[in-house]
């Protein structure tokens, strides 16, 4: 299964195993940074958290991740992540996510929340970056990146994450370690889909994390408040597609 003979994996009822938590795994990642009008953003947060606004524009995150081996294991994935606070805490929440992995899908939902749908994703990685991410219905996103300014020595990375596993808020922590590489990042959102808000947008900054060696689920740690049942969020949504 690509994961270590000493760890026993869990089988959910449709007959998927997933490697249970941590997740260490190593790759690359590819991101940018957008300051969006919240009001513009059609996604609920999790019940308790609140967006972390800079006159009124909200830190989104977009990125495309190749997770190479070496680690547990082997997928792609694109996601679109939002800044928020979790009480004094600062935290991100996944909003949309697609791997092109049963295992990663099916293992991400049941840990910890995330929202993973099956896509198919195409990744042409050298000097530079080029990747595209498609559901059922099309195309979702697609990205170009062009390296420019290389930072000295590895960074470290630490966030948690804020999800609804079985309808409770849980943060989970990531801690990454890697290579920073910034650079041009152009993003294409398809009229009709899911990301679509972004369109016609220019990201704030892009950059390339490669070299990254990730440890997910190493810390989980439920809110104060997470045995109470969240109530209904004001979601906001787009036309159906």
């Amino acid at each position: 299964m690509g994961g270590s003979a000493l760890i026993t994996w869990i089988t959910n009822t449709e007959g998927v195993s997933y490697p249970p938590e941590p997740w260490h795994l190593r790759g690359a990642l590819h991101a940018s940074i957008w300051l969006v009008l919240f009001a513009d953003v059609p996604t609920a947060l999790p019940h308790g958290t609140k967006p972390i606004l800079l006159n009124g524009r909200a830190l989104l995150l977009t990125a495309f991740a190749a997770y190479m081996p070496g680690g547990i294991l082997t997928y792609n994935e694109m996601l679109c992540a939002i800044a928020i606070r979790v009480g004094p805490r600062v935290a991100t929440t996944i909003t949309h996510i697609w791997v092109d992995s049963p295992i990663s899908a099916a293992g991400g939902r049941a840990l910890w929340g995330i929202p993973k749908d099956r896509g198919t994703l195409k990744i042409e990685a050298g000097a530079g970056f080029e990747a595209s991410v498609s559901d059922p219905k099309g195309l979702v996103a697609a990205f170009q990146f062009i390296p420019r300014l290389a930072l000295p020595g590895r960074w470290p990375i630490n966030l948690r994450t804020a999800q609804m596993p079985k309808g409770r808020l849980e943060l989970t922590r990531l801690r990454a370690l890697g290579r920073i590489q910034f650079g041009g990042g152009t993003w294409h959102f398809d009229e009709s889909g899911p990301l679509r808000f972004l369109r016609e947008r220019k990201p704030l900054l892009s950059l390339r994390f490669d070299q990254m060696v990730v440890s997910f689920g190493v810390k989980r740690n439920s809110c104060p408040n997470s045995n109470v049942q969240p109530s209904p969020a004001s979601a906001k949504t787009l036309p159906p597609r």
